[in-house]
């Protein structure tokens, strides 16, 4: 069975009669929460850097990046 789509902020359910250029939230207004969440820094994409990547960041102190920890 299909379960029906929910709004990823605030989980009420996305019916096909709204706003298409909303999708896939509920409303604009929930569309612009994620957007300023993603704005803020509050969502971040995680990965492990090889190690000759972390090697070649390590060259550049000024850079505002924290490096992950072994």
């Amino acid at each position: 069975m299909i379960s029906s789509m929910t709004c990823p902020v605030c989980g009420k359910p996305v019916g096909t009669s709204t706003d298409s250029t909303a999708a896939p939230f509920c409303s604009d207004r929930c569309r612009k929460i994620d957007f300023f969440r993603w704005w803020d820094g509050q969502y971040a994409i995680v990965e492990n850097l090889p190690a000759d990547m972390t090697d070649e960041l390590q060259q550049f102190p000024d850079l505002d990046t924290e490096l992950p920890s072994d």
